[in-house]
């Protein structure tokens, strides 16, 4: 619902979903099915990660900033900052 309703609030007509493995193809297929009914609209497009970014896992950063883990070595680098940045705040926050 939420990828629905951005996307239709700013016109985007396409949206771009990383793949790692068969299994990301699955949900994502689920997924693209749900948004369909939400956003006809919308475009789905698959892009396979690279071999190099398999192991990287929203899912296993979330529990590990969840939990107070180190987790920076698994955020690539181009987002890392921003990333550590918008964890420190929300943490002060709480």
């Amino acid at each position: 619902g939420l990828v629905a309703d951005l996307t239709k609030e700013l016109g985007i007509d396409y949206y771009i979903r990383g793949l790692r493995s068969g299994s990301d193809y699955d949900y994502e297929t689920l997924d693209f099915y749900a948004t369909q009914k939400l956003a006809p609209h919308l475009k789905v497009l698959y892009v396979p990660a690279k071999q190099s970014e398999i192991d990287v896992s929203s899912s296993i950063v979330r529990g590990l900033i969840g939990y107070g883990k180190p987790y920076a070595e698994y955020l690539p680098e181009k987002i890392r900052k921003d990333v550590i940045s918008a964890v420190e705040n929300r943490r002060a926050g709480d």
